[in-house]
């Protein structure tokens, strides 16, 4: 209790470092830089632009090839032009029925020599010309096996469809495995951008975390002042690492990959509530650090009052008319600064509620008054009334006796009155923010293990 009532009470959540929330900063940092200087892992190189893109030449004939004669060769050697015209509608239309003397409606067309007649298209067309000698049919032992071999054909073809299905099959399965891997291998990394958050976010809380040995000393008073700023910007890394994670989580398939994606949601979750309570806590202190100071300072004011009242009532002596005087303006001037000073004491308990500095003001008054009563007694001194002089002093008596007793019964030390119930809350506190931190200390060790196996492969 007496270290409580000197102000120097020490509150050092952490405790450890092995294991705390603040050893994944040091993974991820380490694993991030490990990876940027010796990448086991090349990006895979961008096919766009490596291949020249070409096209199609066209139509256009090589100059100097030879060109193809249009039309047909005759039985003696000679070379008819052909009567072909190009239809720009695409269709080909024949200039003339015969090329030698043949006739359109005879279906036939004359050779150069006349020896030989041959049907013509239309002829065959319309079966006019018959085969001169019928196909030959097959022996059954022949259809038979045409049926073997067809049937052998299709076996063979029915099995080369189902070694080609099972084969796409097993393609198809295996290409689903690989986007699935490099799926989970993509966000595997936004997991780890998200933890890279998180480390941030844990600079600024092991900062706030320090801040917290030897509490209401001058150094834990500077600490929290100089963190308290930084910590306005932790919610939004916290938000940034939590938005990456949801994003990961919510394309993952790997259950370890989700677990780990659970873990950090989690962990980032705790993190919020140590920050949330440890800005509320440091917000607490900074008020009862500054109740504190303000106790301090009334209490040296009505020391240094009383002390005033006593070198008052010590000038009485020898007793005459000088003296008399005095005492009697100087006794007037401290009733002056005790009401200045209840009345700073009633402003105190205004400002903080959970003050209660009644009797600090009850000694003020009962001093007033017994300097009320000396003022009295010096104007019957002067007045040369013996009887109200020594009732009046006798009042005085009264007063101080009673203002002494009162006075018996204060704290010695005035801060303690802010401070006592401060360190009971510490103890709430330091169970509270221990929890979180202890919660998140295990999440991470997971999400180290994690990240290590993952930087691995």
């Amino acid at each position: 209790m007496a270290a409580k009532k000197n102000g120097m009470h020490s509150l050092h959540v952490k405790n450890h470092t092995v294991g705390t929330s603040n050893e994944i900063s040091f993974s991820v940092l380490d694993a991030k830089k490990q990876e940027s200087a010796n990448p086991k892992h090349a990006k895979a190189a961008n096919p766009l632009g490596k291949v020249a893109l070409f096209s199609l030449p066209g139509t256009k004939k090589v100059k100097g090839a030879p060109k193809r004669e249009e039309g047909l060769p005759l039985s003696n050697g000679d070379f008819a032009a052909s009567a072909v015209e190009h239809d720009p509608m695409g269709t080909t239309t024949l200039g003339s029925n015969a090329i030698s003397g043949g006739t359109r409606q005879s279906g036939f067309s004359e050779g150069v020599s006349g020896s030989t007649a041959k049907p013509s298209k239309k002829a065959i067309l319309s079966g006019s010309i018959k085969e001169s000698a019928p196909a030959r049919e097959m022996s059954p032992e022949q259809k038979s096996a045409v049926m073997r071999n067809t049937r052998r054909v299709g076996i063979v073809a029915v099995a080369c469809a189902l070694v080609a299905f099972c084969a796409y099959s097993a393609y198809s399965v295996a290409r689903g495995y690989y986007e699935d891997y490099l799926t989970n291998q993509s966000y595997q990394q936004i997991l780890a951008s998200s933890l890279s958050d998180v480390v941030e976010a844990d600079e600024v809380l092991s900062e706030m975390d320090r801040s917290f040995e030897n509490l209401l000393s001058d150094e834990s008073i500077e600490a929290m002042e100089a963190v308290q700023d930084k910590l306005r910007n932790v919610p939004g890394q916290l938000d940034k690492a939590q938005a990456l994670a949801l994003h990961a989580q919510t394309a993952m398939s790997d259950q370890k990959d989700l677990k780990a994606a659970e873990d950090a949601l989690d962990t980032i979750a705790l993190r919020r509530t140590m920050l949330a309570k440890g800005t509320a806590f440091i917000e607490d202190t900074l008020e009862v650090h500054q109740k504190a100071q303000d106790l301090k300072e009334a209490w040296n004011n009505l020391l240094q009052a009383d002390t005033q009242v006593r070198v008052i009532v010590a000038g009485l002596q020898p007793l005459d008319a000088a003296t008399v005087d005095k005492t009697a303006t100087q006794a007037a001037e401290a009733v002056t600064t005790l009401q200045g000073l209840e009345k700073k004491f009633s402003s105190l308990e205004n400002t903080y509620d959970d003050l209660d500095l009644s009797s600090y003001k009850a000694y003020l008054q009962l001093r007033q008054e017994a300097l009320r009563a000396l003022i009295s007694s010096c104007e019957a001194i002067t007045a040369e009334d013996i009887p109200t002089a020594t009732a009046e002093t006798a009042r005085y008596n009264e007063y101080d006796a009673r203002a002494t007793q009162l006075a018996s019964s204060f704290v010695d030390d005035i801060s303690t009155l802010a401070t006592d119930a401060y360190f009971a809350r510490v103890d709430a506190f330091a169970a509270e923010y221990g929890d979180a931190a202890s919660k998140a200390a295990a999440l991470d060790t997971s999400l180290r293990e994690y990240l290590r196996t993952t930087s691995s492969k």
